[in-house]
């Protein structure tokens, strides 16, 4: 619910950070993002910038192993699973969000994203192009190149502007979603009312 995003307050933090959140599995492409991260850092070796990821899974050795042979253990965190309040300050402090999936039918995810009001950088597969509008609150990138989502993260994170207007679209986004599944519920109460009346 996007009122869950409300109640907290972004804070004028200072490390900046890029989000990704999900279940580590081969499917979700960590090992893309950590690669196009790497890509990040050697374009952009001064850039004060972190890559947060959140979830658990059997992929999380081999995620560690990566981020080592790449020497970017002081600029990745592996936070492990997260719930309630922590996440959704993840969500709103973060600068943007990265689904970086090979497979998506449609995540949660981006929902919460787009609740947060964040910019999506996601894959073009599955339920991600639903909710991401590229070049308006994201960009839609191919499944499994690394350079094209390091690319992608690059612009955005030296456009300050332009993830300030693709974070005003996103929270748009969201209150649309929010507004169709109010309006779903009540047809399903209305069909349940003229079944008991039939």
């Amino acid at each position: 619910k996007i009122s869950e995003f409300d109640s907290y307050k972004s804070s004028m933090n200072k490390n900046q950070y890029i989000l990704a959140m999900g279940s580590l599995t081969k499917k979700k492409g960590f090992d893309i993002l950590i690669s196009a991260f790497d890509y990040l850092k050697h374009k952009l070796p001064n850039a004060d910038l972190r890559l947060k990821i959140a979830g658990g899974g059997n992929e999380l050795e081999n995620y560690k192993k990566l981020i080592n042979e790449k020497g970017l253990n002081n600029s990745i965190n592996l936070l492990g699973n997260v719930a309630g309040k922590r996440k959704v300050t993840l969500f709103k402090n973060c600068l943007f969000f990265v689904n970086s999936s090979r497979r998506e039918p449609f995540a949660n995810v981006n929902l919460e994203a787009l609740a947060a009001g964040k910019p999506i950088i996601a894959t073009r597969v599955g339920g991600n192009a639903e909710v991401v509008k590229n070049g308006c609150n994201g960009f839609l990138i191919p499944s499994e190149d690394y350079v094209k989502l390091g690319e992608a993260m690059i612009k955005l994170y030296k456009n300050k502007a332009l993830i300030k207007k693709m974070s005003k679209r996103s929270r748009e986004i969201a209150e649309r979603y929010e507004w169709e599944s109010i309006v779903e519920k009540y047809i399903n109460l209305y069909e349940k009312l003229l079944m008991v009346n039939r």
